[in-house]
């Protein structure tokens, strides 16, 4: 059974700086590096296990639909933050686009039968981030976030894509579909 998730992914030079801080972290602090799974993205929904070809492609089929209502807007990738002392992340500055696409899209795939709903962490408590370090940074997190002060990443980017990712068993994920966002 596959996993599937639903991002944005992040492109240029915030692509590759993420990357090579999210490396720099995981051999100065021994911690794993999300990119060595994942290409560098924001979250925009966490779908999980499917059951068949079918749920893919009524998932692929909403979010072609809504795709064609979106258009590319700029919005910034700023600073530091973090989840408890689970994740560290580069913050996304709030602004009305971000949050309207978003709700565009998370408003129509919500509505499939085998989508589950994470209230907590979705709709209007979404918090867009870009993983950094995740999981095995507990014990570390105070020297990370040190590490982290003298640094404020400021990156201007678009939102012009959604992209489907796929992971099977552990293997990296893979984008299935990628739409872009004109």
């Amino acid at each position: 059974m596959a996993s599937y998730v639903l991002v944005y992914l992040i492109e240029g030079k915030a692509k590759r700086y993420h990357q090579a801080l999210s490396k720099e972290i995981s051999k100065k602090f021994n911690v794993k590096n999300p990119s060595d799974r994942i290409v560098p993205h924001i979250t925009i929904k966490f779908i999980g296990n499917l059951n068949n070809k079918n749920q893919v492609k009524e998932l692929i089929r909403k979010i072609n639909e809504t795709s064609f209502n979106l258009r590319k807007f700029e919005f910034t990738l700023e600073g530091f933050n973090n989840f408890d002392r689970r994740v560290l992340f580069i913050d996304v500055k709030k602004i009305d686009a971000l949050q309207n696409a978003y709700q565009e899209v998370y408003s129509r795939i919500i509505k499939l039968p085998f989508i589950k709903k994470v209230p907590k962490f979705e709709g209007k408590n979404m918090h867009f981030h870009a993983t950094l370090c995740i999981d095995d940074i507990e014990k570390k997190f105070d020297k990370i976030k040190n590490y982290l002060s003298n640094r404020n990443p400021v990156y201007e980017v678009y939102f012009n894509n959604l992209a489907l990712m796929k992971k099977e068993n552990n293997e990296r994920w893979k984008p299935i579909k990628i739409w872009r966002i004109k």
